[in-house]
């Protein structure tokens, strides 16, 4: 997994209002937006992966279509209660990235 994308993200769980603001699923995903394109824009790589199989994870995980985007998944699931849907993120964020560790731990043993 990218460590610049974790990197990123743990500075935004440890400091919104200074990154973002405020506590917001929608400011979050804006500043990541905000973020990749910059980072495209000077570095010609893309580093957004991670975020993209979060979303068809969650998706899968409300049973719903990935189309609306994490913020859309998460505002839908706290009945469109932002601050709520930010600090879901961090809980489903910490799942999916427990879960994908696990994964490439049991693909290397296998591999080995």
């Amino acid at each position: 997994m990218n460590t610049l994308l974790f990197g990123i993200l743990e500075k935004l769980r440890e400091r919104p209002i200074l990154y973002i603001g405020e506590k917001s699923v929608v400011g979050l995903h804006l500043f990541l937006c905000g973020y990749f394109v910059a980072y495209r824009e000077t570095i010609k790589t893309f580093i957004g992966r991670e975020l993209h199989d979060f979303t068809d994870w969650l998706a899968n995980r409300y049973s719903r279509s990935s189309v609306v985007g994490f913020r859309g998944l998460l505002l839908e699931k706290t009945n469109g209660d932002d601050e709520a849907a930010f600090d879901l993120f961090w809980q489903e964020w910490d799942e999916f990235c427990k879960e994908n560790l696990n994964e490439q731990n049991e693909n290397q043993s296998v591999h080995e």
